[in-house]
């Protein structure tokens, strides 16, 4: 199992393909989108964009879902600038609550919370947060999105073993029409997904084809 705390920078090269953003909100009429601000409550506007390839193989995996499920989105893109604040303030408490760990073992330690924001998916526009719902909401797939392995008792991660056979079998959905579509599970992250990012590229062998994104590259405005 390879996590974000034991890639190093230097072993991914990326070559950006160029492919712009767009909103997912007209991606399919099997995507949802969670509103819910409680959750992320640092959301960019443009929470629900990233690039036009993720769109497609989106399109794709929704196609695949059996009649009466969605896919529901939690976030898409993620500044830059949103990620390095969440990686500074984990990194600053957990030191505060280990002193007498070295920078490494910090690194490692955090980036089981936090992609570090050098190998972040979200801010490149290829990697999304998912889980299912159906007519009556969002379903239960084990634990709630977001939140921590320790907490949870390691249910966080995709293939944990003690998992109702209910939200074991919605997990199975969900991985089988991300899959296909050719989506990377990030593995102790259920309904963290991503092509193209740094992450899919070392565990592919390949290039990275999508990086980091301004914010401000996107327009001047609020998307609607």
């Amino acid at each position: 199992m390879i996590l974000l705390g034991d890639l190093d920078p230097g072993d991914i090269q990326t070559q950006d393909c160029g492919e712009g953003l767009l909103d997912l909100r007209n991606c399919s009429p099997s995507l949802l989108v969670d509103e819910d601000r409680s959750q992320i409550s640092s959301r960019s506007p443009y929470f629900t964009w990233a690039r036009e390839g993720i769109s497609r193989r989106l399109a794709l995996a929704c196609e695949a879902l059996p009649a009466g499920l969605y896919l529901l989105l939690k976030e898409a893109y993620r500044p830059a600038e949103g990620q390095r604040r969440s990686w500074d303030a984990c990194v600053q408490s957990y030191r505060s609550a280990h002193p007498d760990q070295g920078p490494e073992a910090v690194r490692k330690a955090v980036a089981r919370y936090v992609a570090p924001p050098e190998l972040a998916g979200h801010p490149t526009g290829g990697a999304l947060d998912l889980s299912l719902a159906d007519a009556a909401g969002e379903l239960d797939l084990g634990t709630a999105f977001n939140a921590e392995p320790d907490e949870t008792g390691g249910r966080t991660y995709f293939a944990a073993p003690d998992l109702a056979p209910e939200a074991r079998a919605l997990r199975t959905i969900l991985g089988a029409a991300l899959g296909e579509a050719g989506f990377l599970n990030y593995p102790s992250e259920w309904w963290h997904w991503s092509f193209g990012d740094p992450y899919w590229a070392f565990v592919r062998g390949a290039k990275a084809i999508y990086g980091p994104i301004e914010e401000a590259s996107l327009g001047q405005g609020r998307p609607s």
